[in-house]
């Protein structure tokens, strides 16, 4: 069983003031010894058929033993943890750990952050609105993510499509699913030029970013010019440079 971390942000109820001591550190993650090996596929697989059970009915309640030991199996990586993470919000099993919302239960019993569950979990949710409950662990979050900013219906469309040409799941990837949006409309086709453009971009932002002191911000700025633009564009940035001066000026 996950013994429940202290949050130091809840406020308790009893009357007398605790003295503040030292904050405990997240404990880690302990290994079970009841034989299961830890983080296999066949296990992770075999859990996740359970929990895609609950989120075809979400008004059963899950066992709160089996949560914390299965809880034990997965880690970040496991695209099977969607549905675990997806059946405890939907029936609101968090509830038999003392949590109020889905919140509380990442912040006290999960080893990972909340942003990392957080990410996890809206990955679970696109593949339940683009395939139902099945759909959910069976493809890699960052496949699913490409559809983040399309609604419900939209999503169902592009995985529909995507599986009439990649039924295996595991040939569904980001780029497949990008190339069906574009195919669809959903998105704009990047052009090759404007990929190159992004790309430097993000070269420039990097080498800027490692700057401390205002004299190596300038160094960088110059050296990441100078590396990822040619002169016709360096030129630009000058005359861009002398109508904000002259326009301030005049």
């Amino acid at each position: 069983m996950i013994k429940r971390k202290p949050n130091i942000d809840r406020k308790e109820n009893s009357g007398s003031k605790k003295t503040a001591g030292k904050v405990k550190e997240k404990p880690k993650k302990k290994t079970l010894k009841n034989n299961i090996s830890t983080n296999t596929e066949s296990n992770s697989s075999s859990i996740r058929s359970q929990y895609i059970n609950y989120l075809k009915n979400p008004d059963a309640v899950i066992d709160k033993k089996s949560i914390s030991s299965h809880m034990e199996i997965f880690d970040n990586k496991d695209v099977n943890f969607q549905a675990l993470l997806l059946s405890v919000e939907m029936t609101e099993s968090f509830r038999q750990f003392d949590c109020d919302t889905m919140k509380d239960f990442i912040d006290d019993y999960l080893e990972h952050s909340y942003k990392a569950a957080h990410k996890i979990l809206s990955q679970a949710k696109i593949a339940f609105d683009a395939g139902g409950a099945d759909a959910v662990g069976k493809y890699t979050g960052n496949a699913l993510e490409a559809m983040k900013e399309l609604d419900s219906d939209e999503r169902k469309e592009v995985l529909s499509n995507v599986l009439k040409s990649y039924p295996d799941p595991k040939s569904v990837t980001r780029t497949v699913i990008t190339k069906t949006m574009t195919e669809l409309g959903y998105i704009d086709e990047i052009s090759p030029q404007h990929k190159k453009t992004k790309e430097k971009i993000s070269k420039i932002h990097n080498k800027i970013k490692k700057s401390t002191t205002r004299p190596e911000f300038l160094r960088n700025m110059a050296e990441a010019l100078y590396e990822n633009l040619n002169r016709r564009d360096i030129k630009s940035i000058i005359n861009n440079l002398n109508k904000i001066k002259s326009a301030e000026e005049g």
